[in-house]
């Protein structure tokens, strides 16, 4: 296949991880991929000097010049299919699809109301929650719609020796054994980093040591902040949070971690807890959305309610204290990520998925759960 990825996220995230793994894969199969991206972004510096066909382009939709440009690049070039990834991508991807007549499919790596969605030829949902939200908000018809996770780096992530865990923490200003959570993502309401704020005393009372680390950007001047950050000051715990921000290294600054929480409001996926799994760290992590699907209570983590402060304090809790349980954890995550979320694994449902939009009558391959 001749393939075109199209991706419109600028700084690093799950959605731009994915599809630079998802790149290398479908080169490595033999197909003939090029990849249009924002000139400044986080992937078009990454691949820059490498051997993978690119363009760039903002994706302006109005005035028409740009479209029209694109358009045309791709009747020339006679892709077999377009394939999307973030909002401003699928607008143009659709965009081009009606004016080229080329396929377009879709990944929907989180749940947003968009008018957009019904005009593709197929829909790639990264969790059976998001696969549902397309189906009965968006309303993209079912035999039009597949659920397929993205898939982990394992390598990337796998578990590092302790003299370069030690060397991560000492750069974090931690102290040897000090106990150490974080949450990963932007610091956004949807990822609940206040919910976790709000079970600090009850943690405190049992680990007088505890550090956190949010990991992910932040604006000082966005109102989620200074909530987050007037609940600290309040309750005198200011200093028992590092503020790590937008990182690169986020694989690395993983391995710091005892545990990791995720008390997202709302998850798609999230993909910051398979990784987590992949380098061996324990989760624990909110009943929400995509999470429930492969964080299973005493198999693979544990699961609370991200507006119960005692519930998150007694997973944490648990977590950090169970050797036992975090070594069961630990262990069958590891195994599930092989059965289920690898890059060979992965990418064989991906290319069924796009070889399905070019030809309908194809079986499309999927392992989601």
């Amino acid at each position: 296949m001749k393939i075109l990825e199209i991706i419109s996220g600028q700084f690093v995230n799950g959605a731009l991880v994915h599809v630079d793994l998802l790149t290398r894969q479908l080169i490595q199969r033999g197909h003939e991929v090029h990849l249009l991206c924002r000139p400044r972004s986080w992937i078009w510096r990454k691949l820059h000097r490498t051997g993978i066909n690119k363009r760039k382009s903002e994706m302006h939709r109005f005035p028409p010049d740009e479209l029209w440009r694109i358009a045309k690049w791709i009747e020339a070039e006679k892709f077999d299919v377009i394939h999307t990834h973030m909002s401003r991508a699928h607008f143009f991807g659709v965009l081009l699809k009606g004016m080229t007549g080329i396929p377009c499919v879709a990944t929907a790596h989180t749940s947003l109301f968009q008018l957009h969605w019904r005009l593709n030829d197929l829909v790639i949902a990264n969790s059976d929650s998001t696969a549902w939200f397309n189906r009965h908000i968006n309303r993209v018809p079912q035999k039009r719609l597949v659920t397929i996770p993205c898939f982990i780096d394992l390598d990337r992530f796998q578990a590092v020796d302790q003299q370069r865990r030690q060397q991560i923490r000492r750069e974090l200003t931690l102290r040897g054994n000090q106990p150490v959570i974080g949450v990963v993502g932007a610091v956004t309401a949807r990822k609940g980093q206040l919910e976790l704020v709000a079970a600090l005393p009850q943690l405190l009372m049992q680990f007088p040591d505890l550090k956190v680390l949010l990991i992910g950007q932040f604006n000082k001047s966005c109102r989620y902040y200074a909530k987050i950050r007037r609940s600290l000051l309040e309750k005198k715990l200011y200093r028992r949070v590092i503020w790590v921000g937008r990182r690169n290294n986020v694989h690395e600054l993983i391995q710091a971690l005892d545990l990791l929480v995720v008390p997202s409001l709302k998850e798609p996926l999230g993909l910051c807890a398979l990784e987590a799994m992949a380098a061996s760290i324990p989760v624990v992590a909110s009943h929400r959305g995509g999470l429930k699907e492969f964080v299973i209570p005493e198999q693979t983590g544990l699961l609370f309610n991200p507006n119960n402060p005692v519930q998150i304090a007694d997973a944490v809790s648990r977590g950090l204290t169970d050797v036992q349980w975090r070594q069961h954890v630990i262990a069958n995550a590891h195994q599930m990520l092989l059965n289920r979320f690898t890059p060979s694994a992965i990418t064989s449902q991906i290319e069924s998925a796009l070889e399905s939009a070019i030809r309908p009558t194809a079986t499309i391959q999927s392992n989601a759960k």
